[in-house]
């Protein structure tokens, strides 16, 4: 028999076995391997709350100097990498647990994957068979809950893919559309010992180690097709630029500047990008004049703006469909296909833009165009009318108590100019804070105003302060708008911006409720206990937020009167300043104040189920008299609406 078994000894695999056994097959460590990827893709800092499962991970990067945030709750943990994604433009690390974890921490996936933050999540979990068993930590499938959350998810059993999946995982997150990415590590191969070291050879299946240095995915686009765009472009009578996140994570600036300076074209930036090219900008059409220009362009190149919900997703009347445009995208996915759009590019927008500006030069165009001077003369105009309007607005206000918050988002604006001169990052986290603010406030670079985005959250201002302080080595400071809801959903995680001595100042727009307006949108007859406080969306009346986080060892200031806001705002700064501690500035304002997306959209969503006459009077007059129900949203509403609306108009 033995003389059949015979085989060709020459060919190369049956070498291998003859010769000394090769590196590979030396004795590794998964964690320490792990460890290694993680310096080789700079990563200084990892964000989470530890568990029983997760703290072989956390030890293993401490060991190598890697810094663990350690937060009271997950959803910080995640906010903070979003921000510190945003910021740095590398991944934000977030490492959680088993059981409850899970769920918390998806609030800051689902923020990240809105803004397309770039962002690593490691998450320990249970064996896949393990599902009816009731395992230990709880019974969860991290494939089914992450998978509408981030970019893709993979679920890990066996420590042979960990290495490979997670240098593909860094990759992916900064490759277009940028957004987080989450491995589930089945926790037994990290904690038992016969699992986690095994010969090297087992744990670099499909990946060798040390030839992948971080990169970003980078092309151009085709010459032909930016020249075809350049050309439209000039032919426009009133053209306008929008530009995004997009701008902001291919580091294009500087080029995006160029472009506005050497065509003279009036450009707005949105997102994380807001401030790229500054608000200080004459040519600059963003704030409260940005409706009245764009719907006077007929041509609009957006550059890397994935138009979606707050841009409500390239309708009217937000946009002009009598308008074209050329979308400018660093990935086909970003494409919005309700604008009328004429022209795409796709690539990375450095890249792109550069085209742009060598090809515009090789056209001839050497400064603006002369054409355009009466066009930008009028964006000038509705910029200073809108300025002049808003100023206007606000004098009446003085001296109101309850502070109106119109008038302290005007002063917090002016305070952030005038103290800080333009060096600070700025987090909103307040649906009134936001609303009433963001225009007074003046951006000059791109990533310094931070949001919740498209996911309109609450609670994310505190974990994002934390990973903006980490990003940027707690050399910035940071200014974070809070509301009731968001002090109330993630305010313990003061404390852990105050364990790591990040220079950030907490400005409480305290209306007493989690809504501006709770308790004049009240509907009384639709009431279960007839007590406001119980029946409608308010806290407790006057909580006195300042003087609870003095135990964290920050500075609480309490602000009343709108001549206290400006010496408040300083004494709290000068705190963050040489403390390198947060300080909490808490503002009672008018809860009566209505944010403006409950006197539009949130009028006929909240209410229009209400027969018409059991609405309140002062209601049913604001309805009509300002026409807040806009006739194709008349079908969402009560058939009473119907008829005493088309009646009074």
């Amino acid at each position: 028999m033995e003389e059949y078994m015979l085989t060709d000894e020459l060919k190369p695999h049956m070498e291998i076995i003859r010769e000394e056994p090769p590196v590979e097959m030396e004795m590794g460590n998964l964690l320490e391997m792990i460890a290694d990827i993680f310096i080789e893709e700079k990563v200084d800092c990892v964000f989470g709350l530890t568990s029983g499962h997760s703290a072989v991970l956390e030890n293993s990067f401490q060991h190598v100097g890697i810094k663990r945030v350690h937060v009271r709750h997950e959803q910080c943990a995640s906010f903070a990498a979003d921000a510190y994604g945003r910021v740095t433009r590398r991944p934000g690390v977030v490492l959680t647990g088993d059981g409850t974890a899970a769920g918390y921490v998806s609030a800051g996936l689902g923020q990240a994957y809105a803004a397309q933050s770039p962002l690593v999540h490691l998450q320990t979990c249970h064996q896949s068979g393990a599902y009816d068993t009731n395992p230990f930590f709880g019974r969860f499938d991290p494939a089914c809950m992450y998978k509408d959350l981030v970019k893709w998810v993979r679920r890990l059993d066996r420590p042979e893919y960990v290495l490979f999946e997670l240098k593909r995982a860094f990759r992916s997150a900064v490759t277009p559309p940028t957004g987080p990415v989450t491995l589930a590590l089945h926790h037994m191969m990290l904690m038992i010992d016969a699992e986690r070291v095994q010969p090297k050879y087992n744990f670099t299946f499909n990946y060798n180690p040390g030839f992948f240095p971080p990169r970003k995915h980078e092309t151009q686009a085709n010459p032909a097709l930016v020249e075809e765009v350049m050309k439209w472009l000039t032919g426009a009578r009133q053209p306008v630029i929008i530009a995004g996140e997009g701008v902001h994570y291919d580091d294009a600036v500087e080029e995006l500047n160029e472009l506005v300076a050497l065509t003279g074209i009036p450009c707005h930036t949105r997102r994380v990008a807001r401030g790229a090219f500054s608000e200080d900008n004459p040519l600059n059409c963003g704030g409260r004049a940005r409706g009245r220009v764009f719907r006077k362009a007929d041509r609009c190149l957006i550059l890397g703006l994935r138009v979606a919900y707050l841009e409500n997703h390239g309708d009217t009347p937000y946009w002009s469909h009598e308008a074209r445009y050329c979308q400018v995208q660093t990935c086909a996915d970003n494409i919005n296909f309700t604008l009328p759009t004429e022209m795409e590019l796709i690539g990375n927008m450095k890249l792109v833009l550069r085209q742009m500006i060598d090809c515009l030069k090789a056209m001839g165009v050497k400064k603006p165009p002369e054409k355009w001077n009466e066009w930008r003369q009028f964006v000038a105009d509705a910029r200073a009318e809108y300025w002049r309007r808003a100023i206007e607005m606000a004098k009446p206000q003085e001296g109101a108590v309850p502070l109106h918050p119109n008038l302290l988002g005007k002063q917090i604006g002016e305070f952030l100019r005038e103290e800080l001169k333009d060096d600070y990052i700025l987090i909103f986290d307040g649906l009134t804070a936001a609303g009433y603010t963001t225009d007074w406030v003046t951006a000059v670079r791109s990533g310094q105003v931070l949001d919740s985005g498209e996911c309109v959250g609450l609670g994310h201002g505190m974990g994002m302060a934390i990973g903006a302080g980490m990003a940027t080595d707690r050399r910035v400071p940071i200014v974070a708008l809070v509301g009731d809801g968001g002090i109330g959903a993630g305010g313990m995680d003061i404390e852990t911006a105050s364990r790591w001595d990040i220079p950030v100042l907490f400005v409480l727009f305290n209306n007493g409720c989690l809504g501006g307006g709770a308790p004049a949108l009240s509907i009384p007859g639709w009431a279960a206990t007839g007590d406001v406080h119980k029946d409608s969306w308010m806290t407790l009346d006057g909580i006195r937020y300042d003087e609870m986080f003095k135990a964290f060892d920050c500075q609480g200031e309490l602000v009343e009167q709108d001549k206290e806001i400006k010496p408040a705002l300083k004494r709290g700064m000068d705190y963050v300043r040489t403390k390198s501690k947060p300080a909490v500035v808490n503002c009672f304002t008018q809860p009566l104040a209505v944010h403006e997306i409950y006197l539009t959209l949130g009028i006929f969503s909240f209410f229009g189920h209400i027969p018409w006459n059991e609405i309140p009077e002062m209601i049913r007059g604001l309805i009509i008299e300002r026409k807040l129900v806009p006739p194709q949203y008349l079908a969402f509403c009560n058939p009473s609406w119907v008829e005493a609306i088309t009646q009074a108009r």
